[in-house]
């Protein structure tokens, strides 16, 4: 079994070698990594860990989001609901890429250089967010993006 101190930097897209140096991987474009992380990390209550060598992303103990990074890239895990239909269409176009698993975990593979389309991890991060996190704590985000929506639309005044 490996060591939490490896399973941390194998997470974080480095590894030890036998003597316990760091060796840099490849890893997928930073600024993609960073992206899902800040997305993910934006909800509420949302803390990250280590599971099976991946980053997990989780809402109160409830893992919502797996990201992890080899040598050949990235994988990203997480669970759809909605968006099942769409990912199913996506794995007959690339089934390199993405693969549609038993009740409704997709998992995305990019190899380096690959990018994932434009706005389509937000999407999903968001599904998966609200199919698996607790009900008070996804009922914090509909509160907070209620709140939000309503200080945009400031009441008019009347004159008198």
């Amino acid at each position: 079994m490996a060591s939490p101190v490896r399973l941390l930097f194998f997470a974080a897209g480095r590894r030890l070698n036998r003597n316990l140096n760091l060796v840099k991987r490849p890893t997928i474009p930073v600024a993609t990594a960073q992206l899902l992380r800040r997305i993910a990390l934006a909800y509420p209550e949302t803390e990250e860990s280590v599971v099976c060598a991946k980053a997990a992303f989780k809402a109160r103990g409830k893992s919502f989001l797996f990201a992890g990074v080899d040598d050949s890239g990235c994988n990203i895990m997480l669970k759809l609901g909605d968006s099942l239909p769409e990912a199913t269409a996506l794995a007959k176009e690339s089934p390199d890429c993405y693969i549609v698993g038993a009740h409704g975990w997709v998992t995305t593979k990019f190899a380096n250089g690959q990018s994932p389309p434009a706005g389509l991890f937000e999407k999903w991060i968001d599904e998966s967010f609200r199919l698996l996190a607790p009900k008070q704590v996804v009922a914090i985000l509909t509160e907070k993006r209620g709140r939000d929506k309503i200080e945009v639309q400031k009441p008019k005044r009347s004159r008198k």
